[in-house]
């Protein structure tokens, strides 16, 4: 299995238009200057990553920190298979 925190991290590591050390309370606009253009790169980069289905747009328009990401795909991960 995926070790998912430390994968998520790594794509939002390299796809951050500002580099930074990453904790779970990074936050994607302040702390790594991501826009919405790149919000939605990053979302499309962790679909594929993760061979995940789309994200739920609902989910994701409240994701704020790099561990809201992680929780997030976490639980669409979860949700694919059937685990709840």
């Amino acid at each position: 299995m995926k070790d998912v925190k430390t994968e998520a991290y790594a794509v939002i590591a390299a796809m951050a238009p500002e580099p930074a050390v990453l904790t779970d309370d990074t936050d994607l606009r302040t702390g790594l200057h991501y826009d919405s253009v790149r919000l939605i790169e990053l979302t499309i980069a962790l679909e594929r990553h993760f061979e995940m289905a789309a994200l739920n747009l609902d989910d994701a328009v409240t994701v704020t920190s790099v561990g809201d990401v992680v929780a997030l795909v976490d639980r669409a991960l979860s949700n694919r298979s059937g685990t709840p």
